[in-house]
């Protein structure tokens, strides 16, 4: 289903020059489906390069394994609302 889905990456997004620009602060957030989040935290707070830049980030579990969309699209779709929305509703 994903090879039957799935689109190719245009060579220019490899090519082309990145821009930096101001941009509004966004939530950070990571949906753990193949870690258990207990082991997400410890590696972040080891100083784990890998998870460096979600110190201080919402933390969801999802345990389903690494292809979310198709194991458990509802429950994904439920938390990317979650997190998407106003902060009073995420927790």
């Amino acid at each position: 289903m994903l090879r039957s889905r799935a689109t190719g990456q245009p060579l220019r997004t490899a090519t082309d020059p990145v821009r930096h620009l101001p941009a509004p602060p966004v939530p950070t957030a990571l949906i753990a489906c193949t870690f258990p989040v207990e082991m997400v935290r410890e590696m972040i707070d080891q100083g784990n390069p890998f998870f460096a830049g979600l110190a201080g980030a919402d933390l969801y579990a999802l345990p389903t394994g690494h292809w979310p969309m198709f194991s458990e699209p509802e429950r994904l779709a439920e938390l990317l609302a979650r997190i998407g929305g106003p902060p009073t509703d995420r927790t």
